[in-house]
């Protein structure tokens, strides 16, 4: 299992060039990505039947984000409506079945030189509990990052409660225009607040604090919701707080019970 949530890390932290906006990446970047995903694999663990599957496996993967991503380009798909987790669904789904059916990974000499780095980098914890605990919690952090950011965005695009320009709500969704830097900013105060409330979570099991988390944030937008009264701001922010709650609880109860 340490070793999967290893090889899942790796594949989330390259899927965060998915974090910077809706827009698609282009087919070479999305080759680029792929074939950075197999390297990791194979560089990591050594030569066997579930490492090939996995491989098989992320390449499918990639061949799904390709044909996502081409037909964003070509205006028949929207990837503000949540596509892009579609890849990441069939990397946890199936590469959970592929352990459990052959067998788990094995480590290969570069992944042993590091955990051998490592433990000699940490001497004060020999028992070498600290370093699977990080594994699952790097994990959790990922999944909260660009993956929950993903749902999210998709439940404010059908919810039409995007932050918009100007001062009136358009009636057609085609005349809407995004405000890409209220995004932006509520999309890097989201991850910081769910992963402040998961690592409470996570090492208290203590709900209380998510309180005041939710309390300072809406104290420091209370002038923006006052100002837009007659906008939907309110609503865009009570439904990310909540959802990023949401999440953020779901993962660390999850994270734990896997550590």
């Amino acid at each position: 299992m340490t070793e999967l949530i290893l090889l899942l890390n790796v594949l989330l932290l390259t899927r965060m060039v998915y974090l910077r906006s809706d827009e698609w990446l282009g087919m070479l970047a999305n080759l680029a990505l792929s074939i950075t995903q197999l390297a990791a694999l194979f560089l990591l663990f050594s030569s066997g039947r579930t490492t090939l599957w996995l491989g098989a496996l992320i390449a499918a993967t990639g061949v799904v984000s390709l044909l996502i991503d081409a037909l964003a380009a070509r205006r028949r798909l929207d990837l503000a409506e949540g596509w892009r987790a579609l890849p990441l669904l069939l990397l946890l789904l199936g590469s959970g079945a592929i352990v459990n059916s052959t067998g788990p990974l094995t480590a290969s000499w570069l992944l042993v030189a590091l955990e051998d780095l490592s433990a000699s980098l940490l001497p004060l914890l020999p028992d070498g509990s600290a370093l699977p605990l990080l594994n699952h919690v790097v994990f959790g952090l990922l999944l909260l990052a660009n993956e929950t950011n993903i749902l999210i965005r998709a439940t404010f695009h059908h919810l039409r409660l995007e932050p918009q320009l100007g001062t009136t709500r358009q009636p057609d969704p085609r005349l809407v225009r995004i405000d890409e830097a209220e995004y932006q900013a509520g999309r890097a105060i989201g991850i910081l607040e769910r992963w402040l409330m998961f690592l409470v979570v996570f090492s208290q099991n203590d709900l209380t604090a998510i309180g005041f988390i939710i309390a300072v944030k809406g104290l420091v937008r209370y002038k923006r919701i006052e100002n837009d009264r007659k906008d939907r701001f309110a609503e865009y922010l009570l439904v990310g707080t909540m959802l990023s709650t949401l999440f953020a609880i779901i993962v660390a109860q999850w994270i734990r019970a896997l550590a």
